[in-house]
């Protein structure tokens, strides 16, 4: 009985060290960090007393699930929930980015909007790559000119001659 006693103080030693090593792995370092140290004293110590007095209580009995073992096991969980609690708790009410907040809207040195009126499209002169084609006069929307007026009409680029190619498309 005198080394069981020396095991399970070296059990709740462990016990305190798992204990934190799971809460800022699950809950997150940060959470904690952030938490008021009571807080984590006491629902640490009473997780490690739960999982050393369940221990005590299997190693009395022989093994055997006593009525004291899952009260012990029933608080554990509890005090596992409680931690849940307390880190969703700092995590709703964790401080602020402190990043420069200027309230000052950015400003645009250099905006440029095109002006349409004076655009025209331009006839495209490949084809678009069918075999059946031979030179298209479809009008290009990604290629535009740009002239000083708008003096051509539509029409009047339509009309003007389909360029003549020699020998034929492959």
């Amino acid at each position: 009985m005198r080394l069981l006693r020396a095991f399970l103080i070296f059990e709740f030693l462990i016990a305190i060290e798992a204990i934190f090593t799971f809460w800022s792995q699950v809950g997150g370092q940060y959470h904690l960090d952030l938490m008021f140290w009571p807080w984590k004293f006491g629902v640490s110590v009473a997780a490690a007393l739960c999982v050393t007095g369940m221990t005590a209580g299997l190693a009395r009995s022989g093994g055997a699930m006593t009525r004291k073992v899952w009260v012990l096991g029933a608080l554990l969980i509890v005090t596992i929930a409680i931690a849940g609690c307390v880190t969703y708790y700092y995590h709703l009410n964790e401080p602020a980015d402190e990043e420069e907040t200027d309230d000052t809207a950015p400003t645009v040195t250099r905006n440029f909007v095109p002006q349409m009126d004076n655009m025209l499209p331009v006839r495209s002169t490949r084809c678009s790559g069918f075999r059946s084609c031979s030179g298209c006069r479809a009008i290009s929307t990604a290629s535009v000119r740009t002239t000083g007026s708008f003096s051509k009409s539509l029409e009047e680029l339509l009309s003007q001659p389909k360029p003549r190619r020699k020998g034929r498309l492959k």
